[in-house]
């Protein structure tokens, strides 16, 4: 008697969210994340525990503190509240659920959402390749993955997590088929901060010089296959280190925003002036230490989303204009159509940052507790795991070194995915 594959409810959520998170679709994700959180806590059987309701307690009390202080922002605190929290009652929720080998399944439908997402971008790449005869780095590899949001920067995060998932779990081949995709993706931050998250691995494991030496000789092939493959993706991303090296002790705050309010290009990196202008908002004002500037209203994907100017919704384009005075005066002359048509752009000028989102609109206090019940939730969930503890540390280090770089917190394409799957570990830890 032939034994039939069962189809779990679980399977059909785990499908839906990879096909938003990893196609076209994933531009509504925006709309529809306290869906997939709801879905969430459905499907998953998880519950809210005291940490989740103390947290979000505490936001409101701070949204509705900042209002006297900064102005009301009501839309801008209730779609960064939605985008940074639903991710994180995931991760913090209580999972209550029998698990039928939950994790498997996750990785499983996943995994093969995303290999043949990136199976089109290669074919993507190859017809612009045929076109014009040579790689270029401008968003070729996409296929169904679409340009909405970070376009291929959130898509080579992704496949990086989902490398090293398999790389842990010994299969090789699904793990340089993730790494190649990317490399493809030739997004010079991401790759600098997965090697970086490998170099902390080798210091943390600390295991023989063989070892060092295996993973090094990674490192070095990888950099030397992105130089082969694209050797304008090389140079630019040694440039960018150069410079932001050359200027990080030579900058003037004051001379490089004016040249940004005046549409010129700039000096040094704009990532750099951006923090330089947070250290002087923060001498300035030094309340918005304790209970920030609002959530949604300074550098988070929210503010950007709703300042009637760089959103690529065309409804929020239209009509939505709200400009909290920080991030008018701080943020928004760095980064603004008036710039990016003179290509004095890329990772290295955009001012965006999770880390110093998070802490700048809700205030320190609480970024740290929800940092603190991050790490202290993923550490626990490492140290019992034997099977993938070592995928959940390193994977959390990229992760949490992503977020210095850029609002990635707020992209449910990144989160929810990643979260969800730390989740389904949790759950078939606790009754194995």
């Amino acid at each position: 008697m032939e034994s039939k594959i069962k189809l779990f409810p679980t399977d059909i959520f785990f499908l839906i969210l990879s096909i938003f998170s990893f196609t076209y679709l994933r531009k509504y994700l925006v709309i529809f994340v306290p869906v997939f959180l709801i879905a969430s806590f459905f499907f998953l059987k998880l519950r809210i525990n005291s940490n989740s309701i103390i947290v979000l307690l505490l936001v409101a009390l701070i949204s509705i503190v900042t209002s006297f202080f900064h102005g009301i922002y009501i839309l801008n605190n209730l779609i960064s509240i939605a985008l940074v929290m639903s991710p994180l009652l995931i991760l913090f929720g209580r999972a209550g659920m029998k698990p039928h080998s939950l994790s498997e399944r996750f990785i499983l439908i996943s995994s093969s959402v995303l290999l043949f997402v990136d199976f089109t971008a290669v074919l993507d790449l190859l017809i612009h390749v045929f076109d014009v005869g040579f790689i270029a780095s401008d968003d070729t590899f996409q296929g169904i993955y679409g340009n909405s949001g970070l376009s291929m920067h959130t898509l080579s995060l992704v496949n990086y997590l989902y490398a090293l998932l398999f790389y842990f779990r010994k299969s090789y081949l699904q793990a340089s088929a993730f790494l190649i995709s990317g490399l493809l993706c030739f997004f010079g931050a991401g790759l600098m901060t997965f090697l970086l998250t490998i170099l902390i691995f080798i210091l943390l494991l600390r295991n023989g010089i063989k070892f060092y030496f295996s993973v090094l000789v990674s490192i070095a092939s990888i950099v030397l296959i992105l130089k082969v493959i694209n050797p304008s993706s090389y140079n630019y991303f040694l440039y960018n280190v150069t410079e932001f090296v050359i200027n990080l002790n030579s900058t003037n705050y004051e001379d490089e925003l004016n040249l940004a309010k005046s549409g010129k290009a700039s000096i040094a990196p704009r990532k750099l002036t951006f923090h330089l202008g947070v250290l002087k908002r923060l001498q300035e004002n030094p309340e918005i230490i304790l209970i920030g500037t609002g959530p949604g209203t300074y550098n988070s994907r929210t503010s950007f989303l709703l300042n009637g100017d760089y959103s690529k919704i065309e409804y929020l384009k239209e009509t939505i204009r709200i400009r909290p005075p920080m991030a008018d005066e701080d943020v928004y002359p760095l980064w603004d159509t008036s710039i990016l048509f003179q290509y004095n752009d890329g990772t290295r000028n955009e001012p965006f940052s999770s880390i110093v989102s998070v802490m700048m609109e809700y205030g320190v206090p609480i970024a740290f507790i929800i940092f603190l019940l991050s790490i202290k939730k993923v550490t626990t969930l490492a140290r019992n795991n034997h099977v993938n503890g070592m995928f959940i540390k390193l994977s959390f280090i990229f992760f949490l070194l992503c977020l210095l770089g850029d609002n990635y917190i707020e992209y449910p394409e990144v989160t929810l995915i990643y979260f969800v799957l730390l989740k389904t570990f949790e759950i078939d830890l606790q009754h194995n």
